[in-house]
């Protein structure tokens, strides 16, 4: 069964590719996609590796910066291995240039078999480690024969859960072809456990790992001394919820900024404060700003959590799941979701018991969560001493799991 798909699954992508290929070099050429987008059909640099090699992939940004402290780690102490990080996006391609200093870096050449088996043999990969739950069939089926492959910090959402049990028979067979596959939360190892059957173990989420943090300087003098609200990684239904209820709290702040998840939905953001008849103003467009802020660049999250002094980070209040609390917390910020945060369930869990975490079900409870004292750090010393042991032990797991396959 699993032969007959991957034969009219490879039809259909060479169909695509023969097709595709033509338009994006002329897209290339013409100077409205950039260089590094003929990556994605496999047209790489030239490299070729002697020495032993681990490859580590990630869809985009989260994921680069999540690794950042296992490679330092990994780079101390066998120095000798190449790092190769492929990402899906130039966004990720440019944070692991900048962040991961001498790793070989490049898109990943989307489901194209020939250069998957390319870039292992000509780098001589030893280990793939699949970051989170970048499923992508060819890139397993390939790689689990060539190399030993494994999944870290592995996660499903309802979403993504509901159409991999639709499919089990076939995402059952792809999860088998790892070597070891390590959940970030026990909620996501029974759910990945209930698809693939496999053993499936839970290591921590490694994201947690990461310390690197990026501030504009510009921006941090541009709203010093100002009260700012911070609206980050919202969703639809989200937005319009807080603005519904604008009148509650808008004097409470000097700015109220909105960072969507989606940047293509800055638009519709646009019309959702016009009709209500509230001055906005676009971030990457204004040297002077009203008072609703709508974020329309990448990479500056660290910045706009750190002026912030109180902070919403969506997916909660609709049921996403939930979107990385972390980084506000690494800052210590005490922070506001919704209820709906099973995609980080560990950390929101200790996070609440630290009481550096609020929920909020209703504008009642985010009143409640405004008028809170953000001034009490201590809260945060065992959030981060907790942390920093389930840390040390994920990291720890993976260092040795790499240095017991480097060494056959």
């Amino acid at each position: 069964m699993l032969n007959i798909f991957f034969s009219f699954y490879n039809l259909i992508f060479i169909t695509v590719y023969c097709l595709t290929l033509p338009f994006a070099f002329f897209l290339v050429k013409s100077k409205i996609l950039s260089h590094d987008f003929l990556e994605y059909y496999g047209f790489l640099p030239h490299h070729h590796q002697t020495r032993q090699s681990i490859w580590f992939h990630c869809a985009s940004v989260g994921e680069i910066k999540s690794i950042t402290a296992l490679i330092k780690d990994i780079k101390r102490e066998h120095s000798s291995l190449n790092v190769i990080i492929t990402t899906m996006t130039e966004s990720g391609k440019k944070t692991a240039i900048k962040e991961i200093e001498g790793a070989t870096v490049f898109l990943l050449p989307i489901e194209n078999a020939l250069s998957i088996r390319k870039i292992i043999k000509k780098n001589n990969v030893k280990l793939l480690f699949i970051i989170e739950t970048e499923l992508w069939p060819n890139l397993i089926n390939t790689a689990s024969k060539c190399c030993k492959l494994y999944l870290i910090n592995g996660r499903l959402s309802q979403k993504t859960y509901k159409k991999y049990k639709a499919t089990s028979f076939l995402f059952r067979k792809l999860f088998n072809k790892f070597n070891g596959i390590y959940a970030k939360s026990m909620f996501d190892k029974n759910l990945i456990e209930s698809i693939s059957y496999s053993r499936v173990k839970y290591l921590g989420n490694i994201k947690f790992a990461s310390n690197n943090i990026n501030l504009n300087k510009d921006i941090i003098e541009t709203f010093y001394d100002k009260n700012c609200l911070l609206l980050a990684s919202t969703h639809k239904g989200e937005e319009s919820f807080f603005i519904k209820y604008v009148s509650r709290y808008i004097d409470k702040f000097d700015y109220i900024i909105i960072a969507p998840r989606h940047i293509s939905r800055i638009m519709e953001l646009q019309n959702l404060l016009k009709n209500k008849n509230l001055a906005h103003s676009v971030f990457s467009k204004e040297k002077t700003f009203n008072k609703f802020i709508i974020i329309d660049v990448f990479g500056l999250m660290d910045t706009f959590y750190y002026i912030s002094r109180k902070i919403f980070i969506g997916g909660s209040l609709v049921n996403i799941g939930g979107h990385n609390i972390y980084e506000a917390l690494r800052l210590k910020k005490i922070v506001a979701t919704g209820p709906h945060m099973n995609n980080f369930k560990d950390i929101s869990e200790l996070a609440l018991n630290c009481r550096i975490l609020y929920v909020i079900n209703n504008i009642d409870d985010f009143i409640n969560y405004l008028d809170i004292c953000d001034n009490n750090l201590e809260q945060f010393n065992p959030f981060f001493r907790k942390l920093d042991h389930m840390n040390k032990k994920s990291i720890n797991h993976l260092m040795e799991l790499i240095k017991n396959e480097i060494s056959k």
